[in-house]
């Protein structure tokens, strides 16, 4: 499960975008190490795919996020 996402943009174009993500557990641990990956969304004939390796309950957790959501709507997505 995701905690929280952080993420750097580091490339938007008309027909794609990638972001840097770290992913965190839940835990009670005081600190939690994250998992940090490469995101990227490509636009098909209408509608933008997600193109990664995450399960579908990470992807939407991703498309969720404020800052991504954001970004994929001002992409028309």
């Amino acid at each position: 499960m995701l905690r929280k996402v952080y993420w750097i943009k580091l490339n938007d174009t008309l027909d794609k975008l990638t972001a840097k993500v770290g992913f965190r557990r839940v835990s009670d641990k005081l600190y939690e190490p994250y998992e940090i990956t490469i995101e990227s969304w490509k636009k098909e004939v209408d509608d933008w795919q997600y193109r990664g390796n995450q399960p579908p309950e990470r992807v939407v957790q991703l498309e969720q996020h404020q800052d991504i959501q954001s970004f994929l709507q001002n992409l028309g997505i």
